[in-house]
């Protein structure tokens, strides 16, 4: 099974784990009475994170992770939707509407 994959062995992980931080992350959101869409859009946003960390041999211990690591992680999302309409590139969730998002 792959690291990146939420499952009932969350518990085998550290508390740290990108993943079972996600977790915890989402019943905040839940608690704080965020919309649906805002819950899905942070949240497939820290499960991209682990899944490119993963790929790139970065740590997904949040205490381990450095600012080259997000940085790395916000420039290949970046050039994943170089020329898609916005709403086109939802993969993170955050990006929504028409246009290029340097003209916002």
């Amino acid at each position: 099974m792959s690291s990146t994959q939420p499952s009932g062995a969350n518990r085998q992980l550290p508390r740290s784990h990108l993943l079972v931080l996600n977790r915890s992350f989402r019943r905040t959101l839940e608690a704080e009475n965020k919309s649906p869409r805002t819950i899905k859009a942070y949240t497939d946003a820290v499960r991209l994170l682990a899944t490119y960390c993963q790929a790139h041999g970065h740590p997904l211990i949040a205490g381990e992770l450095e600012r080259e690591h997000i940085q790395a992680f916000i420039a290949d999302q970046l050039v994943s939707c170089a020329g898609d309409s916005l709403l086109k590139c939802d993969r993170v969730g955050g990006w929504r509407g028409q246009g290029d998002p340097k003209r916002r």
